[in-house]
């Protein structure tokens, strides 16, 4: 599926989703993101101290690739052999905390001695889940967001260096040409990698000096104006000097908010905290040039359900009480606008009671452990991370580890989901009001409801007292598409639709004082 960013939210068969801008197509890089089995891969080195050599170049040469051969035990039993490829270890946690272990991180790149590529990938990243008991953080993190936005596949595949299994490992998409050719209507536009020191788009002055340490460039087509239109993002993402309330309207040009609001949603859903959320990293950002705005692609999600505490409780940690709000301009962007914040109210419930319900995860939980299960008996004891009976039980159920005098509590896939979305229900329940003397309808359809496709207008009931009052019609990046003066007390509005995308739009009434705003959903 390709990704238009110029869409709001819509409703779809699994939730929220964002709008189709092009024609699905066959994509060869199905065949190795398949999830319902586990791939096998084996390396075999041209040299017998391969190891020493890999943690030489991830060390003390630049993260440089050695040569392997490569080969890939397709479903039906034959063998696709490529006879020269780059390997890498990769990581930094990942690698460092399994540094006595066999079982590191591995970035396979198919193109780096000669043009080829596997399946149409010339990338590919198996991730060894070293802090993740049951494997899935990953793999089911993703597959969350990805009805939201353009995300990275995940499968599973178990890797064999030579004649020995190395073990179990989340296989990841790479971010690059070949995913926003996939995945964008329009691709050729610059992306940028957010550091590992803290990407947290904060404005440090007109220089892309400045930002080049924060930054890095991986895919540009020779923009050379590419630094200056991040820059200029940012500014007016942290621009106060014209007023809080035009902040969201000078950045909205610049800057996707309907994939901000779903990417911040997302984080605390899954109390994901290694993300531009917590630790101010792990995201890339898509200048697309289809509609002009940046767009974040979410990076490195094997902390998420709670793995990564960042000092907050992961269970009870408020969606709207941020504590770092005031060094993370986007997120505080988002919940200061009261439209804004209304249409993260939105996404929030519409992600817990869609595809992270706890009964969704419960049952891509179990889906997963039948595939995977069989092989994760089979590692060997020296490469495990974690002894086989506490992967099956951090599935289900915190997984409690002594530590010292203190001990390491991993939330559990399973409970984690069902903690954690009864305390954002009761959050959400808490920090917003409807207003029932405010009634929108369409077909026969209330506020609140899916407004019918083939209805071509909004008909609003309203009632409310004093002078100077207006009508407004917000779409899901805060932008006012309609707007009506009203010049009684009472009485009825039809908002045309006949031309709009379909989406979550917040309605808001108010006559300067006083405002009532909910949220109608048009779909298609």
């Amino acid at each position: 599926m390709k990704y238009s960013v110029l869409t709001a939210f819509v409703l779809g068969t699994t939730g929220l989703l964002l709008a189709s801008g092009g024609s699905d197509s066959v994509d060869s890089t199905d065949l190795i993101f398949n999830d319902a089995e586990v791939h096998q891969y084996r390396l075999t080195y041209y040299i017998p101290n391969w190891i020493d050599t890999m943690e030489y170049n991830k060390e003390d040469n630049g993260e440089a690739y050695m040569p392997a051969r490569f080969c890939y035990k397709a479903p039906g039993g034959d063998s696709i052999v490529l006879d020269s490829i780059g390997v890498r270890y990769k990581g930094n946690s990942s690698y460092t905390l399994a540094k006595q272990n066999a079982k590191k991180s591995f970035k396979l790149a198919f193109d780096e001695y000669k043009k080829q590529s596997f399946f149409s990938c010339k990338k590919l990243n198996l991730n060894n889940c070293i802090e993740d008991p049951s494997y899935m953080r990953e793999k089911i993190g993703y597959d969350i967001i990805r009805h939201y936005m353009a995300t990275p596949r995940v499968a599973y595949a178990v890797l064999y260096v030579n004649d020995t299994m190395i073990g179990v490992f989340a296989q990841v998409e790479q971010v690059d040409k070949n995913f926003l050719q996939r995945n964008f209507a329009k691709s050729g536009g610059t992306l940028f990698k957010a550091g590992d020191n803290g990407a947290a788009l904060d404005y440090k002055g007109p220089n892309k000096v400045s930002y080049e340490s924060i930054y890095e460039i991986k895919e540009n087509k020779g923009d050379e104006d590419a630094w200056n239109h991040l820059i200029t993002m940012i500014y007016k993402l942290n621009d106060t000097l014209s007023g809080v309330d035009k902040i969201v309207e000078k950045t909205s040009p610049h800057l996707n908010f309907t994939n901000a609001i779903a990417h911040l949603t997302w984080t605390i859903v899954l109390s994901h905290f290694d993300s531009y959320t917590g630790t101010g990293r792990n995201y890339y950002l898509y200048d697309d040039p289809l509609s002009g705005q940046f767009v974040i692609i979410p990076w490195d999600v094997n902390m998420a359900f709670g793995q990564l505490p960042y000092q907050w409780n992961v269970i009870t940690n408020s969606a709207f009480n941020i504590a770092n709000l005031d060094v993370r301009p986007l997120n505080k962007r988002i919940i200061d606008d009261p439209v804004l914040k209304n249409l993260y109210i939105a996404c929030i419930r519409e992600m817990i009671s869609g595809p992270a319900s706890a009964e969704n995860v419960a049952k891509e939980a179990d889906r997963i452990k039948a595939i995977i299960d069989p092989w994760v008996k089979l590692e060997p004891d020296a490469n495990r991370f974690y002894p086989y009976d506490d992967f099956v039980k951090n599935i289900d159920e915190d997984l409690v580890i002594p530590d010292g005098f203190n001990e390491i509590r991993i939330p559990g896939i399973k409970s984690f989901s069902a903690a954690r979305n009864a305390e954002l229900i009761r959050q959400c329940e808490a920090g917003v009001a409807y207003h029932p003397d405010m009634n929108a309808r369409a077909t026969a359809k209330a506020l609140h409801g899916v407004v019918d496709a083939r209805a071509s207008a909004i008909d609003v009931d309203f009632s409310l007292q004093g002078a100077g009052k207006s009508l407004s019609l917000f779409d899901g990046n805060g932008r006012v598409v309609k707007r009506r003066t009203l010049g009684t007390a009472s009485g009825n509005v039809t908002l045309d639709m006949a031309a709009m995308p379909a989406g979550i739009y917040i309605l808001s009434l108010t006559n300067g004082t006083t405002t009532l705003s909910d949220r109608v959903v048009f779909a298609r």
